[in-house]
């Protein structure tokens, strides 16, 4: 399965979703800053974590931008750390998740 490390951070999600961020080309980023216009306007950093009330986000935020990214890109965050996967990789990974959701 092709697959590649898009963080080495093993310390912060937060830190981890920023790496990820980055890596977006600007199609997807665009897309994403649609959902999530605080993703533009800048992260505010609070140690290793986002300062949710400097951005006025909610403390979930951060996981529904995670999401966003899952179901949109060939990105998947497995044990805990995030992968950007091929295509080949990705339909694997689908046909394994339909078959966990009971669909397959």
């Amino acid at each position: 399965m092709g697959r590649e490390s898009l963080s080495s951070n093993h310390f912060s999600h937060e830190q981890q979703l920023q790496d990820v961020i980055e890596s977006l080309d600007e199609a997807q980023f665009n897309e994403l800053v649609k959902v999530f216009p605080c993703i533009d306007q800048g992260v505010v950093w609070d140690g290793s974590g986002w300062d949710y009330r400097a951005m006025s986000v909610d403390v979930d935020t951060p996981m529904f931008v995670t999401d966003w990214i899952e179901d949109n890109t060939l990105i998947r965050w497995e044990d805990g750390e995030p992968w950007l996967y091929d295509e080949a990789a990705e339909k694997i990974l689908d046909e394994v998740f339909e078959d966990d959701d009971g669909e397959g």
